[in-house]
């Protein structure tokens, strides 16, 4: 299936864009694998480079290069960057030792083919980490599919499967491959956010977060290149 995009939404920004908050990025930190003392990080979909910047603090001996389709945010950056498109990567065969992309693939027309350029551009044991809106999440399934999504989300959003994700990783050669649902408070702290996280909390710590995949409206997904 194919989604539009609009870049022009995107290109509108004139200041730094960042959603998620310190807390949010502690989550985050619990899911990343292990990654060598130095080499290269790619930020893929960096937008204004916010995640980038706290892989780089944590990993200070660590090389991070973002990449992204808006030059608007590419100009916030502050680390090496590349402005270029997600399924076609300006990069050589098993460049990076790790591939990081925040809430970047719900905005990718070609995730498949995203996939493909991240397993070309991973070496051999190389490290995968994305997080996305969870399509099974009742509000991301009404407001971020067809019909409606166009309505809600002028920026050709699209939400993402984390099942679809995940057979794609492994038609990719990507082995070890986790999940985890997750809510994110987000800056903003609307009172919708905060219910998700409460719940998600709540569930996770319950007998019943098995239900997980359905409540949570976020995923964090992880892999490692075979």
């Amino acid at each position: 299936m194919a989604f539009s995009y609009s870049e022009d939404f995107f290109e509108k920004h004139k200041k730094e864009y960042d959603y998620f908050s310190e807390e949010d990025f502690n989550i985050v930190k619990e899911c990343i694998p292990s990654l060598p003392s130095n080499g290269t990080i790619l930020d893929l979909g960096c937008g204004s480079g916010a995640l980038g910047e706290r892989f780089q603090t944590l990993f200070p001996n660590l090389t991070v290069i973002g990449t992204d389709i808006c030059l608007t945010l590419l100009k916030f950056v502050r680390f090496y960057k590349c402005h270029s498109d997600a399924s076609y990567l300006p990069f050589r065969d098993n460049s990076f030792d790790c591939i990081i992309a925040g809430a970047a693939f719900h905005h990718f027309t070609k995730i498949e083919r995203a996939v493909d350029e991240c397993s070309r551009c991973l070496k051999p044991g190389g490290a995968f980490l994305a997080y996305d809106p969870n399509k099974f999440h009742p509000q991301r399934f009404v407001m971020m599919t067809d019909p409606l999504r166009h309505i809600f989300y002028k920026s050709g959003d699209h939400a993402v499967s984390p099942v679809h994700l995940r057979k794609i990783l492994i038609k990719d050669n990507f082995e070890r491959i986790r999940i985890r649902y997750v809510a994110f408070r987000g800056r903003g702290g609307s009172f919708l956010a905060g219910l998700n996280y409460k719940v998600a909390i709540d569930l996770s710590d319950s007998r019943l977060k098995w239900i997980l995949p359905l409540t949570a409206p976020w995923f964090v997904i992880t892999a490692i290149k075979s």
